[in-house]
């Protein structure tokens, strides 16, 4: 079975400002991004990986916001390592 249609990805105050997908089979839910992200998250069409952009962290003493960065998450191996506890 093709596993983009068993993942649903959302977000929830379970984990605030984050992105999640829970197997809707098995109900497993595996925390996707990281340190929040600005905007929405893009899900490509013909592959399984994830777009979202986050600002790069802060130095002190910086008084404007960092460049942005944009993240790509490869979902098929974030998931294959969560499933195997790495």
């Amino acid at each position: 079975m093709d596993c983009r249609r068993e993942m649903i990805i959302f977000r929830s105050n379970r984990a605030p400002g984050e992105t999640l997908v829970v197997n809707e089979e098995t109900g497993d839910i595996v925390q996707v991004t990281e340190g929040s992200y600005l905007g929405v998250v893009d899900v490509a069409s013909s592959s399984m990986n994830l777009y979202f952009m986050r600002m790069t962290l802060r130095q002190p003493g910086q008084t404007r916001a960092g460049p942005i960065q944009i993240v790509e998450v490869d979902l098929e191996m974030l998931l294959a390592d969560s499933e195997s506890g790495t």
